[in-house]
């Protein structure tokens, strides 16, 4: 058994204690209010209160366990200390193991891989990206970047659209970020037409020459309606996940309101603060029950993804969501530089 301990402001320490055990990272967490801590931070004596949260878990839950606590954590360098225990209590010990998922041998690494590889853009990445931009800027696609939920469609087509300097629209990031999530979409049902459609008439103005319309279409009337305005697209990037890997990747993904996402693939350079804006992350309202992240997935793969699969069949480009950041970057930048290629030629 390993025990886990951790010092955090109050508030933050409840957040971080209800998520590593409501998303089975640990068996356990205690949180020991009203500590008084002194501790000299960048050449200033300071003197805060704070919780000290005691996690029980087991080692090979302790790098989702640690790389979570990052990602939560409101300070720039939290303080993580891992200790060996043993239980005296036999029956103790056994309910622990029954409460975490068991522990899963991974293959082997193929030769020449190397770890930590995620957050840097290797140069072949930002090579292709180079070409592509050449060529982008005077022929503009009508692309859609949809995927499974926690794929990373999101984070894949603002980095393309920045890049390029392409217009970008996501209509059910507006609503979610303009908090008009309502009952259906806390429960994983997909967000009613009216709303999204509504949402989408005005974004989708600004990509009437081209551009990167992201998560949408997703129903009949949605792809109907898009097809006022692109009698068909360019190109449909699809970014698949089996079940498990999406949940898995929704129980660490993190929100931002100005509509970026982080988690352990692309942690925030300061743990729990946007990149971007500054504002505190938080877990969206549908990332947090698993029944509804389950039906998130489940209406993807038997409903949504069929339905592009008709619908698009000649412009569907599908893409393995599983791998890490760059290698579906990668993949993104070369599709669209080929597809750019075969308009110019």
């Amino acid at each position: 058994m390993k025990l886990v301990f951790i010092t955090c402001p109050e508030v933050e320490a409840r957040d971080i204690a209800h998520a590593v055990v409501r998303e089975h990272l640990a068996a356990a967490a205690t949180l020991l209010p009203g500590g008084l801590s002194s501790f000299w931070w960048k050449g200033r004596f300071e003197t805060v209160t704070e919780a000290v949260i005691i996690v029980r878990t087991e080692e090979h839950m302790l790098k989702n366990l640690l790389a979570q606590v990052r990602v939560l954590h409101p300070y720039e360098i939290p303080e993580l200390q891992v200790v060996d225990a043993e239980s005296l209590n036999p029956a103790y010990t056994k309910w622990l193991a029954e409460e975490l998922p068991h522990e899963q041998k991974k293959p082997a690494a193929p030769a020449g891989h190397t770890k930590n590889q995620t957050t840097i853009m290797p140069a072949s990445v930002r090579n292709e990206l180079a070409e592509l931009m050449k060529s982008a800027s005077s022929h503009p696609l009508k692309v859609i970047i949809i995927g499974a939920p926690g794929a990373g469609s999101r984070s894949v087509a603002f980095r393309i659209a920045r890049r390029l300097m392409w217009p970008v629209f996501s209509p059910a990031e507006e609503l979610i970020t303009s908090a008009n999530f309502d009952d259906a979409g806390i429960k994983g049902e997909l967000l009613p037409d009216k709303a999204v459609l509504k949402t989408a008439k005005a974004g989708l103005e600004k990509l009437q020459k081209g551009g990167v319309c992201v998560g949408f279409p997703r129903t009949p009337a949605q792809i109907e309606f898009l097809a006022g305005v692109w009698e068909r697209p360019d190109m449909v990037l699809m970014l698949n996940l089996n079940r498990d890997q999406s949940v898995e990747r929704l129980r660490v993904r993190l929100s931002c309101v100005c509509g970026r996402t982080y988690g352990p693939a692309l942690p925030p350079q300061r743990a729990g603060i946007c990149n971007a804006c500054g504002a505190r992350l938080f877990h969206r309202v549908d990332d947090m029950e698993e029944e509804a992240m389950i039906r998130r997935f489940t209406i993807w793969n038997e409903e949504t993804r069929p339905l592009l699969l008709n619908t698009y069949i000649r412009e569907i480009h599908p893409i393995d969501g599983a791998r890490d950041y760059n290698s579906v970057l990668k993949e993104v930048s070369q599709a669209l530089t080929k597809k750019l290629m075969e308009k110019t030629a």
